[in-house]
């Protein structure tokens, strides 16, 4: 019984198999699959065209569609915390001082901000690779209840480099050099302090962190130097991100942040040196399709962005 039912199942997938193939073999409508073959051939490429690939849909068409209606996300910016050597008025550069208890109710106080705004529907962080910016974005999203969110670090958004200074106190490097030099240093747009060297007691190219990246890392920076590092990161990394719809929020520092804000702006040298960012104040960009920034009601001067506390930076 079983070699009978075997016999008959094989003869009917080659009968199957043998009508598939044959010119025998009958569509609906009177016309077999070769027939049908053979009339596709005979139609000129020009035929083709007009007849079959006009009517044919694009199946990337919706996918398109729906990326481009895509709103873009926010970014905010946020300036980390008090740092230890912030409080004693030192040039603190790359040094990687903690923030005090200043600067985590500061954090605190811009979830506030964010969360009062609606702003809490961050998707990722970035921050530098010093801890006074990492331990702010670890206050940040404890307080926004966006803890699980992924941070990347990246040394772009370290503060700028200060070379020979760093670690010194401003009123002692005053006394030293003279306030109008130590204002050169600090505020002069294209200005480089003295270059760092391998017996300074703050020398970074030991330091792990810096281990692959070691023939990139300057030994002193002017702003400008500051500001050019920074935007391959916002270009590369962050604008992507943003055109996918997703919330990104940076927390770095005070030239890197200007850096980020004189790129989406198109400051001038004049501009963004009134810009002031305070120690947990957060800001806030929206953007066109085209990333150009939108103008926010409450935006300041040639700044398109929104200062979530009523500082006159402008």
């Amino acid at each position: 019984m079983v070699v009978v039912t075997f016999t008959i199942t094989i003869t009917c997938l080659l009968v199957l198999v043998y009508a598939t193939v044959s010119d025998s073999y009958i569509q609906p409508g009177g016309k077999s699959i070769r027939s049908s073959f053979n009339a596709v051939k005979d139609i000129t490429e020009d035929d083709f065209d007009s007849h079959t690939r006009a009517d044919r849909p694009n199946p990337l068409s919706f996918i398109t569609s729906t990326i481009n209606k895509r709103p873009v996300g926010r970014l905010i910016l946020v300036r980390h915390g008090e740092s230890e050597m912030n409080a004693n008025l030192s040039f603190t550069g790359w040094i990687d001082t903690d923030i005090t208890e200043r600067g985590k109710r500061e954090m605190e106080h811009a979830a506030r901000l964010l969360t009062e705004r609606g702003y809490t529907d961050v998707d990722l962080v970035y921050t530098s690779i010093l801890k006074r910016s990492i331990r702010s974005s670890w206050v940040l999203l404890k307080e926004i209840n966006q803890i699980f969110r992924p941070v990347y670090k990246s040394w772009r958004l370290n503060q700028r480099m200060y070379g020979a200074i760093e670690g010194m106190s401003r009123d002692l490097l005053i006394n030293e050099l003279g306030e109008e030099k130590v204002e050169e240093y600090r505020n002069n747009i294209f200005v480089r302090p003295p270059p760092m060297s391998s017996n300074h007691p703050y020398w970074h190219l030991d330091e792990r962190k810096y281990e692959k990246i070691r023939d990139e890392l300057p030994l002193s920076e002017s702003i400008a130097d500051c500001f050019d590092r920074v935007v391959p990161l916002y270009k590369d990394e962050i604008v992507p991100e943003l055109m996918a719809g997703k919330t990104v929020m940076v927390v770095g520092h005070l030239h890197s942040i200007r850096g980020i804000m004189k790129y989406i702006d198109n400051l001038s040298n004049e501009e963004i040196e009134k810009v002031v960012i305070p120690n947990g104040s957060p800001v806030v960009y929206k953007f066109n399709r085209d990333m150009s920034p939108v103008k926010q009601p409450d935006a300041i001067g040639s700044i398109s962005s929104s200062f979530l506390e009523d500082k006159k930076n402008c």
